[in-house]
């Protein structure tokens, strides 16, 4: 899709977008393949197995993952695109079913903040004010046993989805992890998954 974008752009030949979709047509699926889903996962469920390989690939303390969701009025544009968006289907896993809800896409890296336990208690009860209109979008709050934050302490925290202001409070980091490497990996390692797997994962 981005090489043909890229076509449409001017920025390659029409052959070379098509020598990409040829490429990927005679690609062995079984490489592509990362690991089996037994369930049906919704975007919520998508959100905290996001968090669950975000905290695996990074070591954070938390996760802070926003979602997706439909709003009256709201443009495709204008919407959430920060966060998890899809659903995850039972069957075997591909990296092109990953992108479909991982936020970082095929080449986005994992970001890191530091806050203090209030203060990401705050953001998970607020949401993501993508648009700054106050118009939020929900967060998933995601540690490995769903222990909850200590007020005054500081943690580390993988964030999909935050506002200018949070990033430059919670002193930004760019871990260089490749999201989608992040995910072939967690899933390599397990195998199988299933939803519920991701019980006592979620903070409340």
């Amino acid at each position: 899709g981005e090489k043909v974008q890229d076509w449409v752009d001017g920025k390659c030949t029409g052959d070379e977008a098509i020598a990409v979709l040829d490429e990927i047509q005679q690609s062995d699926p079984e490489k592509n393949c990362f690991g089996k889903a037994e369930d049906d996962f919704d975007t919520h469920q998508c959100a905290l197995l996001t968090g669950e390989m975000f905290l695996d690939a990074t070591d954070a303390d938390y996760a802070l993952i926003s979602e997706n969701e439909w709003k009256k009025g709201i443009s495709s544009r204008s919407e959430n695109k920060d966060g998890v968006n899809g659903k995850l289907y039972k069957g075997d896993i591909t990296d092109e079913q990953i992108v479909v809800f991982l936020p970082t896409g095929w080449y986005g890296t994992i970001q890191t903040v530091t806050l203090t336990g209030k203060r990401l208690r705050e953001l998970d009860k607020t949401g993501y004010d993508r648009n700054g209109d106050g118009d939020t979008y929900p967060y998933t709050l995601v540690s490995e046993d769903g222990t909850e934050p200590e007020d005054d302490r500081k943690y580390t925290v993988a964030v999909c989805g935050a506002t200018d202001e949070i990033l430059e409070e919670g002193d930004v980091q760019d871990t260089g992890i490749v999201g989608l490497d992040a995910a072939k990996k967690f899933l390599k390692s397990r195998g199988t998954i299933s939803v519920s797997m991701l019980d006592g994962k979620e903070v409340n």
